[in-house]
């Protein structure tokens, strides 16, 4: 039984990977985490 997820921040890859694996489909809107444009 797959469950819906919503995150308002762009999840990092192991995040998703996570939520993936948990059985979780996830969507997110378009902002980062944090203020800084760019991640490392």
């Amino acid at each position: 039984a797959n469950s819906d997820a919503h995150s308002t921040v762009i999840l990092s890859n192991v995040d998703e990977n996570m939520m993936h694996k948990l059985g979780i489909n996830i969507t997110c809107e378009p902002n980062y985490e944090t203020k800084k444009l760019y991640h490392k």
